[in-house]
């Protein structure tokens, strides 16, 4: 994983999540997150988080892993009943194969060039029993199109559509099951007091048209 990640991360953990999930648009976007979770099929048994980050989501998991060690360190203490690992889980991450019923990742792969992508698909895959439940998403690469998003190097650079995804996770052994959407209305754009209470609105658009939703959020199942 690119150092400039890293070192970035480590930099935002200590304030990482009141930066990004304390205000009305981060709660928007937990939430969905939350409902997409809580909603899937045998993400149960052993689970792992990748790139936990300070553990904001790693309460639906059992592991977590992140190349941010200060993000680790703050996971930890906050999910003391958890195994936590610093890991670049685009190369190798440090569990035996076929040893996690799930996993889960939010907020990586649009940091990723492509064989990064590519790499930590396949090492989810490795990790997962036959069977074994993925959750993972990645900025919209129609919803994309449809704007103009200024390239800003690797922060959040990498979308992809539906198609794309699809053909990743299977290259890596992972078929997908469904598509999930989060974030369809610029809610950025509106006061703070109307957010929350059009999320219900907001999802089911984002359940109707996932590709026009800011971040597709695929379903895999670990072949065989």
């Amino acid at each position: 994983m690119d150092k400039a990640i890293v070192d970035y991360y480590d930099r935002l953990a200590p304030e990482y999540d009141s930066d990004r999930f304390a205000g009305t648009y981060g709660r928007f976007v937990d939430e969905q997150e939350r409902a997409i979770l809580g909603a899937t099929r045998g993400l149960s048994g052993a689970v792992l988080d990748v790139g936990c980050g300070t553990g904001r989501l790693t309460g639906f998991a059992t592991h977590g892993c992140d190349a941010s060690a200060e993000s680790v360190r703050i996971a930890t203490a906050k999910h003391p009943g958890k195994q936590f690992e610093v890991a670049d889980a685009t190369a190798a991450l440090p569990f035996a194969d076929a040893s996690f019923d799930g996993a889960t990742c939010f907020h990586v792969l649009m940091h990723l060039d492509g064989p990064s992508v590519a790499g930590l698909l396949a090492q989810v895959a490795r990790v997962l029993k036959p069977g074994g439940v993925f959750v993972v998403d990645c900025a919209s690469a129609t919803r994309r199109g449809l704007g103009r998003r200024r390239a800003d190097g690797w922060h959040g650079s990498t979308s992809l559509t539906q198609g794309e995804f699809a053909a990743l996770g299977r290259a890596a052994g992972l078929e997908l099951e469904r598509m999930d959407g989060t974030l369809m209305l610029p809610i950025h754009r509106l006061p703070a007091a109307l957010r929350m209470p059009l999320r219900p609105l907001d999802s089911l658009a984002c359940a109707l048209a996932p590709d026009l939703a800011s971040y597709l959020v695929a379903t895999f199942r670990r072949a065989g």
